[in-house]
């Protein structure tokens, strides 16, 4: 047999995530004092956390071929504070100096974390990010190496394509951080409307374009109208071509 050490086994990282995310919370309630209110929430936000994470962990798995390049970048998420640590050239040489024997490295790596206020409340969100943040990934590679083109009678038709090609338009946090609302129907097969709010809190419209390969496209100006109404006229325009 011989020492080998490879770049990222996706298998043994999902192994390891699968561990992770079913380790204790060890959730202190001597740290809520008297308020078991507060103890208790924070007991169903972890098991939520739980939930997401190996929800996360599943798709992750089933995605193939297995990318260990995207899955090592997607370790960026959760402000890298969740390491996967190769095994260095140091602790290989160890390794064969110390067993006196030629032996395999069958564990490349290992998890290392970063608390950042309380392990207990983080560590399944930070391996949900990981994941999803993969799983985001292997989509957007995945379509580019295999493009298609959607067609659209709904806007439930724009936001199922967007999200098949790894893209986040239409998720509920990226649709809160900009204050988006969709505000049409689909209109002309590839038109709609949205709203947003920008730093002065005053509402104003968009018209989007949805384009064959999944993606969204502004049309003219973002936030070019300030009025539905006057958006609904030129974007009308579209239908009766």
């Amino acid at each position: 047999m011989t020492l080998e050490q490879t770049t990222m086994n996706t298998a043994e990282v999902f192994d390891a995530l699968e561990a992770w995310i079913k380790q204790r919370s060890r959730l202190d309630p001597r740290n809520y004092g008297s308020s078991r209110t507060a103890y208790r929430q924070e007991t169903r936000s972890i098991s939520k956390d739980r939930k997401r994470a190996m929800a996360a962990l599943a798709i992750a798995r089933e995605l193939q071929p297995a990318k260990p390049e995207i899955l090592a970048d997607s370790f960026r998420a959760f402000s890298g504070r969740l390491e996967w640590k190769l095994l260095t050239k140091q602790e290989i040489d160890a390794i064969k100096r110390d067993s006196g024997y030629t032996v395999t490295v069958k564990h490349t790596g290992h998890l290392s974390y970063t608390t950042g206020q309380y392990f207990p409340t983080e560590y399944r969100k930070a391996a949900a990010s990981v994941l999803e943040t993969y799983i985001s990934g292997w989509k957007q590679w995945y379509a580019t190496e295999h493009p298609r083109t959607y067609t659209y009678e709904t806007m439930e038709d724009v936001i199922r394509a967007n999200t098949e090609i790894g893209e986040h338009w239409f998720e509920p946090a990226t649709m809160r951080f900009f204050k988006t609302r969709i505000e049409s129907r689909l209109i002309a097969g590839h038109r709609f409307i949205t709203s947003e709010k920008g730093p002065d809190e005053v509402r104003r419209y968009t018209i989007r374009d949805a384009r064959p390969d999944g993606s969204i496209d502004t049309v003219g100006e973002f936030q070019g109208y300030r009025t539905l109404a006057q958006a609904k006229k030129d974007v009308l325009k579209e239908e009766t071509k």
